[in-house]
This record gives structure tokens, C-alpha cells and sequence, in this order.
């Protein structure tokens, strides 16, 4: 049941600009200026070509290792962006955030992938690395909303 990735013709592509010229539209319309947005729009599209062939490389990929690795960085990404809205040193708390999310996520992710999908290999990168990418995601979002609710309420107690 191996499926190919679909190749999208360019002109079909191209649909995906269409709100993108809107905005350049309406930015002109305005008068706003428009080179911080062409600039990160050149930007949006580099880094997509980017990870596009990085995950192209990834999903045609069969070894474990690869594929533990990129997950194991996403891990670390992710520890290191949920603390971006608090305001207490991230480094003491990023071996905590780390924690959270990997335990948390890998889990889940056994219990998903082996318990429900039953993946073979267990490696599957197809399948593995999206949702690897959904529960890391709910992961930092909820190590994000702990920090920001239960750390200002942590330093009031310890003040008073």
C-alpha cells in the first residue's frame, strides 16, 4: 500500500499565491511599506524549498537513526520555543520543558503508532514524523500555557 508522493504542476502551485497578492495588493493600497513583506515572503519560500528537500530526503530514508535524530532535534526545538513567552531564565528551566514533552510525547506516539496504526517498520517516516510533528506541537503548547499560568504564581508564593 505504498503510495507515491503527488508532484503539483506549478501552475497549480501558483493558486497558493493568490491571498499572498492580495495582501501585496492591499499593501499598495494603503501606502504601507512593502519591502519587509516581499522580503519575508522571498524568506517563507526558501525555507520551504528547504525543508521540502530535507523531508523529501527523510521520508525516502529506512534507517532508524535518521529518523530518531530529526526527532530527537524536534524535541529539543520545541523544549526551547515553548519557553519563549515566560519570562524566567529558559535555561533553568529547559531540562524540565525537555523532559515534559518527550516523555509525554513518546507515549503517546508508541501508543499511537504501534498500538493503532501498527507501523512497520516502527520508523515509518511518512507516517511518524507528521505526527510526531502534531504531538510535539500540543506538547509545547501545553509546557507554554504551565509556564505562563503556574510561574508567576511559584515566584508570588515564594516572595511572600
Amino acid at each position: 500500500m505504498e503510495q507515491a508522493l503527488a508532484t503539483i504542476p506549478l501552475t497549480k502551485l501558483a493558486i497558493a499565491f493568490i491571498p499572498v497578492a492580495l495582501v501585496l495588493i492591499l499593501l499598495a493600497c494603503w501606502s504601507l511599506p512593502q519591502k519587509r513583506t516581499l522580503h519575508a515572503l522571498v524568506r517563507m519560500l526558501v525555507q520551504l524549498l528547504l525543508v521540502g528537500y530535507v523531508l523529501s530526503y527523510i521520508f525516502a530514508s529506512d534507517n532508524a537513526w535518521v529518523i530518531g535524530s530529526l526527532l530527537l532535534v524536534m524535541v529539543l526545538f520545541s523544549s526551547w520555543i515553548a519557553l519563549n513567552n515566560i519570562e524566567s531564565p529558559r535555561k533553568s528551566l529547559f531540562n524540565s520543558a525537555f523532559l515534559a514533552i518527550f516523555i509525554s510525547s513518546l507515549v503517546v506516539l508508541v501508543v499511537i503508532t504501534q498500538g493503532v496504526l501498527n507501523l512497520e517498520p516502527w520508523h515509518q517516516a511518512k507516517t511518524l514524523v507528521p505526527l510526531a510533528g502534531m504531538v510535539f506541537a500540543n506538547g509545547m503548547n501545553s509546557v507554554s500555557l504551565c509556564g505562563e499560568r503556574f510561574l508567576p504564581n511559584l515566584i508570588a508564593v515564594k516572595v511572600l
